[in-house]
C-alpha cells in the first residue's frame, strides 16, 4: 500500500495543500492503491508535504511523485505503452509543463498571499491550521503562538519571492487572469487537454478546487466561479474520481503519524 505523506483535510477538501490535492488527485486518476497519512511537515525528509512511501522507497515533491509513477505503473497517464499508444503529443505536453509552471509557480503564491498575508483571511484559514498543529502534537495552549511565528516566516518568503509586496487588488487582479487563461484552454474539453485525462489535470483539479470551493470570499472566488467550464469541470472531476468518499473531509483511508515521519 503507498502511504501518502500530507496535512489535513478541510472544507470537504481533502488536504489544505494543493500540491498534497494534485497527488492523491493523480493516484485515483491511475488507479493506484493509497493510505494518507497525517505527517509533521517539520519532520518529513525536505521539511514539506507531500511525500509518498511505496514499499520502502521514498520520493519527495508532487512532481517527482508523479513522475515516479508515470514511469512504473502498467498505465500511465502521459507516456505511451505500445506503437498504437504514443502518449501525450509534444504540443501538449509543452501545454503542460506551461500551464503546471503558471498554477505552481505563479497562482500558488498569490493563493499563499491571500491565506496568509490577509488578516481577514488568516482568520478563516487559522482555525483549520491549529488542528492540524494538535494533530501532530503541538499543545493547544501553543498553537497559536507557533503559527503565529510560521505566519511571519512565510510572509518574510513572500516578500523573497515577490508575491508578498504586491497590494490585495493586484493579486486579485493577476489571479483572475491565470483563471482566465486556464478557462480558455480548457474550454468545452472534458479534461484539460481532450477526452481523457492527462498528469496535468492533476494540478488542474487540485488548484481550481482550492480557489474555488475554499470558504475565502474573494473577488477571485466570485470570478473562478463565473467561469461555467471551470465549475463543471471541478464538479466532474470529483465526482468520477472523489464521489465515494465526498460524506467527508478526509477522502482516503488515513492515520496520524507523530513524530518519525519516515
Amino acid at each position: 500500500m503507498v502511504k501518502l505523506h500530507k496535512f489535513k483535510g478541510a472544507w470537504g477538501m481533502p488536504d489544505v495543500s494543493p500540491f498534497c490535492i494534485k497527488v492523491e488527485t493523480y493516484l485515483r486518476l491511475v488507479g493506484v492503491a493509497f493510505e494518507c497519512v497525517v505527517s509533521d511537515a517539520r519532520k518529513a525528509p525536505q521539511q514539506k508535504l507531500p511525500y509518498i512511501d511505496a514499499g520502502g522507497t521514498r520520493v519527495d515533491d508532487s512532481r517527482d511523485i508523479i513522475d515516479h509513477f508515470e514511469a512504473k505503473i502498467e498505465s500511465p497517464l502521459d507516456r505511451g505503452i505500445s506503437p498504437e499508444d504514443r502518449g501525450i503529443s509534444p504540443e501538449d505536453r509543452a501545454l503542460s509543463v506551461a500551464y503546471r509552471a503558471l498554477l505552481e509557480s505563479e497562482a500558488y503564491f498569490y493563493a499563499v498571499h491571500l491565506r496568509w498575508q490577509l488578516d481577514s483571511t488568516w482568520k478563516a484559514y487559522q482555525p483549520v491550521l491549529r488542528e492540524y498543529a494538535t494533530a501532530i502534537g503541538v499543545p493547544r495552549l501553543l498553537s497559536r503562538l507557533v503559527l503565529g511565528s510560521v505566519r511571519r516566516k512565510v510572509i518574510q518568503a513572500l516578500w523573497g519571492q515577490g508575491a508578498g509586496r504586491f497590494t490585495q487588488s493586484q493579486v486579485e487582479a493577476r489571479l483572475c487572469a491565470n483563471l482566465d487563461a486556464v478557462s480558455t484552454q480548457l474550454g468545452k474539453r472534458t479534461y484539460f487537454l481532450g477526452d481523457q485525462p492527462r498528469t496535468i489535470d492533476a494540478s488542474v483539479h487540485a488548484f481550481l478546487w482550492a480557489l474555488v470551493d475554499a470558504p475565502f470570499e474573494s473577488p477571485v472566488r466570485t470570478h473562478a466561479q463565473r467561469h461555467a467550464n471551470l465549475v463543471r469541470y471541478c464538479a466532474h472531476m470529483r465526482q468520477m474520481y472523489y464521489s465515494e468518499a465526498r460524506s467527508s473531509a478526509e477522502q482516503s483511508p488515513t492515520r496520524l503519524v507523530v513524530g518519525s515521519a519516515a
